[in-house]
This record gives structure tokens, sequence and C-alpha cells, in this order.
């Protein structure tokens, strides 16, 4: 018989169509919401032109979960300890638990392994049984493209809504998207292709770095990402809609505002894509890219005067360094002030 369970979905980086997503504030139509632990914002459905640069596939709806029990609501949840996890069958894999194609899951997730689906869906309508290199693991069911509705994934900025690499355009699931090592506990170190937290710091250049789009192997920690006239490439990275990202220091060093021409509707939580954050022009490692500013009330959440990107109406551009000044300190010294002082604060 066979046996019903899906492959992960891989990161693979052929050159596909972006845009911008909402990120110029009230000129775009953003508003603010509450994701829980975590805040962000979504746009209106309309803002935007398209790019081309490089990137991923994008991610497909699937239909939220139905509640069996405690296990329904745990099925996903951060988690450290086997407590944590209630006593229905979920165990904690935490992130020095290699179990995930070699790599831990940020800030652990609570799941159990499976052989096929009904397992998980015994657990929740919505889950899905996902093979890790030969192994499987239920993981939580997510609804794809619909606009910021709902939070999903927990409202885990560290995990993502990624389309499965299966025939169905209509199943997603929230999988491992680390921002950075701060998602990852030592002596671990997030890698920017897997979403997952490794043993081993990933060789490469850095995040933004020019790199050759042409090259015979990726020389970037993430990806290689062409530029919207393809002329030159930069180092890009994969994200959670509406999250900083690129988080190795006490400071994030970008903002997850890309996304996916092929999610026409992108939401909280999708998968996406990381932008540099600036304070104004010279801050922009990529060549022929300007600091795009953020709304006023983007600007303490990121811990940045704006974004890096290439293509942008001129008046939106922060050109003036001395004028732009800094921005004022992370409400918890590393964090955009959530509560769990760990997870990153709002777009």
């Amino acid at each position: 018989m066979r046996i019903a369970i899906f492959a992960r979905h891989r990161r693979h980086f052929a050159s596909l169509r972006l845009k911008m997503v909402g990120v110029l504030g009230v000129a775009l139509g953003v508003t603010s919401f509450s994701c829980g632990s975590d805040d962000a914002v979504t746009a209106n459905n309309s803002s935007g032109g398209t790019q081309n640069v490089g990137g991923t596939g994008g991610a497909s709806a699937r239909g939220g979960g139905g509640s069996f029990g405690i296990s329904a609501k745990l099925l996903g949840a951060a988690c450290a300890t086997e407590e944590e996890c209630g006593s229905e069958g979920l165990h904690c894999k935490r992130t020095t638990d290699m179990v995930f194609d070699g790599g831990g899951a940020p800030k652990g997730v609570c799941t159990t392994e499976c052989a096929q689906q009904g397992t998980c869906q015994a657990i929740a309508s919505s889950a899905v049984c996902v093979d890790f290199a030969g192994s499987g693991y239920c993981l939580e069911g997510c609804t794809l493209a619909d606009g910021g509705a709902q939070p999903k994934c927990h409202s885990r900025p560290e995990f993502a809504c990624t389309q499965l690499d299966t025939d169905s355009l209509n199943l997603a699931a929230c999988q491992p998207s680390c921002r950075g090592d701060h998602d990852c506990s030592a002596p671990t170190f997030c890698d920017p292709n897997s979403g997952t937290c490794v043993s081993k710091n990933p060789m490469g250049r850095n995040f933004a770095d020019d790199c050759d789009a042409n090259a015979t192997s990726d020389q970037c920690r993430g990806f290689c990402q062409k530029h919207p006239d393809m002329s030159h490439a930069s180092c890009g990275e994969l994200c959670s809609f509406g999250y900083p990202c690129n988080w190795n220091s006490s400071d994030p060093g970008g903002a997850c505002v890309l996304g996916s021409s092929s999610i026409a509707t992108i939401g909280i939580g999708d998968s996406g894509f990381c932008a540099q954050t600036c304070n104004c022009n010279v801050d922009c490692k990529s060549a022929g890219f300007s600091c795009v500013a953020f709304s006023a009330d983007l600007v303490a959440s990121f811990h940045a005067k704006g974004y890096c990107f290439e293509g942008v109406a001129t008046d939106s551009i922060i050109t003036d360094c001395e004028a732009a000044g800094g921005v004022g300190g992370l409400a918890d010294g590393g964090s955009a002030g959530a509560p769990d002082g760990g997870a990153g604060g709002a777009l």
C-alpha cells in the first residue's frame, strides 16, 4: 500500500518574479495588527510592482486545522521540554535534536513521528506528514496567501507557511525558517538554506554581499539572488513574511517584506524574502540599491529607518544620512519588544 507522506519543500533558487508587498506604510495601505507573541503588518493586496529577482517557489493554501484535543493546539508549538508538548503523544524536538534533514527546529517544536497522513490527521485535520531525509514528522498545516487574515504557525517568526513539494497546489505546512543565530541556541547556527539550526556554521558570503549568479556553485550562506535589472546579484535569505530577519547580532539586519508574485495575497507568516535594513543610502551594500523609508510606525520595530531595494520612487528614498539619525534601542536589547525575550518584533 502506498504510504501517504509528503516530501519537504526543497529550497532551490531559480529566477522567479518577486514583488514588494506594502512595505511603504500608508502610501501602500499597510495596516498593523497583533499576532500574539509578535506584532506584524499586512498589506493592501494591490500594492507594489513586480521585480525580477532570484527566489524560491511560493506557498499554497491549506485549510485551517480541526481541533481534536490539546495535541491539535500544541502541534507546531515551541518547546524546550517534553512537558510543554502535553501528554497525548506529541514530543519536543529541541534545537539540538538534528532530526530535520540534519538540522534542529529553531526554538524547538512539538511534533511526533509518522509514516502516513493518518497519523497526523488523527491529531489535527490539517496536519501534514512530511519526510525529512527518510524520517517523517507531523507538521502544522497552514493557509497560504490569505492576505494576513489570521495568524498562522502559532505566530512563530522562526517558522514559515511554505508550499510542500507535491502535485497538490493547496498543501502547505509550517516549516523551520530561522531568521539567524538569534533563533538557534548554542552550540547551533542558523542555516539560511534549510531554515534549521545546524551544528556547523554555514560557510559562504554574508547576506547582501555581492555574488555571481552564474557561478558553478552558490557562493552565499543563503542563496545568490539576481537584482531586478538582472545585471548583478547579491546574497539573499528566506524568512517569515512580516518579521525581522538576518538576525545574527543584537539587532536584526533585515526585514521580511518581499513576497513571490506567485502568491497574490501574501499573509503574515508566509514564506518571504529578506531585505537589508538601512538608515540612509550608504548603508545599502548592493550596487544600485537605495534606502527606502519605512512609515513612522514601523521604524522602531525594525530598528531601522528603511530597507534597501532598487527601482523605487525617489521621494521615498533616504539620501541624507545625517538627517536620518539613529534609531532607539530595542525593548529587550535583542528583540523588538517580544514578551518571550527572544522572538522578533513586528514589521
